[in-house]
């Protein structure tokens, strides 16, 4: 809305930006989409997938920008990434903790492009949350590979106290 807002205050013609009604519509669209997948537990498949590998030794996440598409009317700096980030964490760690209750043993887990949002240095933002879903998914992993991940992403590691084997960081 800000960027529509700037357009039309500089005079910009209407066509040449979003109206405020496709920019609502995109951004109702996605959230009522988001939250269908957590009230219909769409997320809980990842744990049956999990159990169903018993050969499964590592986990993945990666947390590349998706909303590439241009006509998307969202920005990735519109993505509350503390949530999005403490959501999928969450999901990955009990989907992990049901494997390993059946007997799979995944001990690697790899982040990519992890990166948290930038702040000013004046704001304190609360990454309490994101730390301890953090340090749910990495508790009883042995081996953790980062490639990709922001400075502020090392800090908040920093933090956590792991029994880690390994650690690979590339990039």
């Amino acid at each position: 809305m800000d960027i529509a807002k700037d357009k039309y205050d500089a005079g910009c013609e209407a066509d040449e930006f979003h109206s405020y009604m496709a920019i609502y519509k995109t951004a109702h669209d996605i959230c009522s989409e988001q939250r269908s997948i957590i009230n219909e537990g769409a997320d809980l498949i990842l744990s049956s997938i999990f159990c169903a590998l018993p050969l499964l030794q590592e986990v993945r996440l990666s947390f590349c920008e998706v909303l590439e598409d241009d006509d998307c009317l969202l920005t990735s700096d519109m993505i509350i990434k503390e949530e999005f980030y403490k959501h999928h964490l969450q999901v990955v760690s009990s989907a992990i903790q049901s494997a390993r209750s059946v007997g799979v043993a995944i001990h690697t887990v790899s982040l990519l492009h992890f990166e948290l949002p930038y702040y000013h240095s004046w704001e304190q933002p609360n990454l309490g949350p994101l730390s301890e879903s953090l340090r749910q998914l990495l508790r009883n992993i042995k081996v953790l590979r980062l490639l990709g991940v922001s400075d502020s992403v090392m800090e908040l590691l920093s933090h956590c106290a792991f029994d880690l084997h390994q650690l690979d960081m590339c990039g």
